[in-house]
C-alpha cells in the first residue's frame, strides 16, 4: 500500500515488508559469514538459474541453449522494430563471442 489512509481502510501492516527485508539481510549475512569462517561448508550445487549456467558455457563449460532477451538489431522478429527487445532461441558458446 502507497498510502497510509487505503492501509488503514485495508487494515494492512505497511513495515512488515521493510522489517523481513531486514531480517532476512541479517539472516544471509550471518550464513555468509559462518562459511567464510568455516563454521558451516560451502554448499556447491548447480543454480538452475540461467545467468551462472550461461556463465559456465561462456568460461568453457558446455554450450548452452535457452530463451533470451535481445535486441532486434538484425530484425531476428521481422514483425517488430529493430530498438525492440525480443525474446528468442540463443546459444552461449564456449567463447565469449556474442551468439546474437
Amino acid at each position: 500500500m502507497k498510502d497510509m489512509e487505503a492501509a488503514r481502510e485495508h487494515n494492512v501492516e505497511v513495515g512488515w515488508g521493510y522489517r523481513f527485508d531486514l531480517e532476512l539481510a541479517d539472516y544471509f549475512h550471518g550464513k555468509t559469514m559462518d562459511i567464510i569462517e568455516g563454521r558451516d561448508p560451502l554448499d556447491h550445487v548447480h543454480s538452475l538459474e540461467y545467468g551462472a549456467r550461461i556463465v559456465n558455457a561462456l568460461e568453457g563449460g558446455e554450450p548452452l541453449e535457452f530463451y533470451g532477451n535481445v535486441p532486434n538489431r538484425r530484425r531476428l522478429l521481422e514483425d517488430f522494430p529493430e530498438f525492440a527487445i525480443v525474446e528468442v532461441p540463443c546459444i552461449a558458446p564456449r567463447s565469449p563471442a556474442r551468439a546474437w
